[in-house]
């Protein structure tokens, strides 16, 4: 999922809105395929993006820069370099990507994987611990510091804000917290903890 909001991410940043062909997504069953009319931007070459050191330029300085104070983006022309460490842990899948006469065009696809059974259970445990894990850290941060918004918990924690969105899901669904006072100035509380 890090890897596909990245693409995503790149793709919006980078486009050419002065050009009315859109960013067209394409979900296959093994790949995803991002196409961007735009191409490539300033100097950089394919081979540029093959390294950790490329120097990125961008089209769209404003737009990066909303979505850098957003949190969004975490550093400007680090994102290639994000994908390739996001699907490091999967060994059947691949991310490639080529310039065409009219378009830049990204893909991530997977090869499927032969898990036994055991395995499956395992990984799925592991998983599983560390997502309640981490729910039950934004729990016991949430009573320690009460009314706070997702913001500010993110910046508190370093966590990210859509990785918090989900666990404060997962914890009002089972009302265990409850968002208090309006949109700008509220923010989450224990459920029955009616300190003001």
């Amino acid at each position: 999922m890090d890897a596909i909001r990245e693409l995503l991410l790149n793709a919006l940043v980078h486009r050419d809105y002065a050009n009315p062909t859109d960013v067209i997504i394409k979900i296959f069953d093994q790949s995803i395929r991002f196409s961007n009319a735009s191409g490539l931007y300033g100097n950089i070459s394919i081979e540029d993006l093959k390294t950790d050191s490329y120097q990125a330029s961008t089209r769209n300085k404003l737009l990066a820069e909303a979505l850098y104070l957003t949190h969004d983006i975490e550093k400007y022309g680090s994102g290639f370099n994000r994908i390739r460490k996001a699907i490091a842990d999967y060994p059947t899948m691949s991310f490639q990507y080529q310039e065409m006469s009219n378009a830049f065009v990204t893909e991530l696809s997977y090869g499927k994987q032969k898990t036994s059974l055991k395995n499956r259970n395992s990984l799925n445990e592991g998983i599983n611990e560390g997502i309640n894990e981490g729910i039950n850290n934004l729990l016991a941060y949430i009573s320690k510091h009460p009314g706070l918004r997702i913001v500010q918990i993110s910046d508190a924690i370093n966590v990210p804000k859509k990785t918090l969105e989900r666990w404060v899901k997962v914890l009002r669904n089972n009302d265990k917290i409850q968002f208090r006072g309006s949109k700008k100035t509220g923010g989450y509380w224990i459920v029955g903890d009616e300190k003001l």
